[in-house]
């Protein structure tokens, strides 16, 4: 496996220009990409191997998320938003909305890997779910979810295009939290 510090492949994605961070906590110093880096848990040298703290499954965690997705880091993003998934009301419309977050994640990751097929379906997994969240209020979750659909269908819809399908980040669909509660981090 290639040294993950000397791998650009596997380096977080730089802050967006003119999108905060959303929580204190750390960011990994790289992302997992499978074949490419080290599993985050299960090999030693995991940037979370043994790790005693479990990810936040309130406010804290789901801000991590955000900030983790920004940065492209799909794997550990899934991890920080399952952790609130797996703490909300079962059956409930947020649990929808959250576990379709963690499957546009997943099909991120796959597009990393160019396997367009597992994205295409995962995108169905992603509208069902996000069909079964249609009962949730209008930026419950601090951002517009229902815009943000709209520009990540698009976002894929032209990578899925490209020969071989690929990101490009100059049109990546970024979350941009509404300055509820405390407001973004700076």
């Amino acid at each position: 496996m290639p040294d993950n510090a000397a791998n650009p492949r596997v380096k977080p994605w730089p802050r967006p220009r003119g999108i905060p961070r959303y929580s204190r906590l750390p960011l990994p110093p790289y992302r997992f990409i499978p074949k490419l880096a080290p599993h985050p848990i299960r090999e030693p040298e995991g940037h979370s191997h043994a790790r005693a703290d479990e990810p936040d499954p309130g406010e804290a965690g789901f801000r991590h998320g955000v900030d983790l997705y920004n940065r492209g880091c799909w794997w550990e993003a899934h991890e920080a938003w399952e952790a609130v998934w797996l703490a909300a009301e079962k059956g409930s419309a947020r649990k929808a909305a959250l576990q379709g977050l963690i499957q546009v994640a997943n099909a991120h990751l796959k597009l990393e890997q160019s396997r367009a097929r597992a994205v295409t379906r995962l995108r169905g997994k992603c509208n069902a779910l996000f069909t079964a969240a249609a009962g949730l209020a209008p930026g419950a979750l601090g951002f517009d979810l229902d815009g943000w659909r709209r520009a990540v269908d698009a976002y894929f819809d032209r990578a899925l295009a490209l020969n071989p399908p690929r990101h490009v980040r100059a049109r990546y669909p970024f979350i941009v939290l509404w300055t509820l509660h405390s407001g973004p981090l700076r």
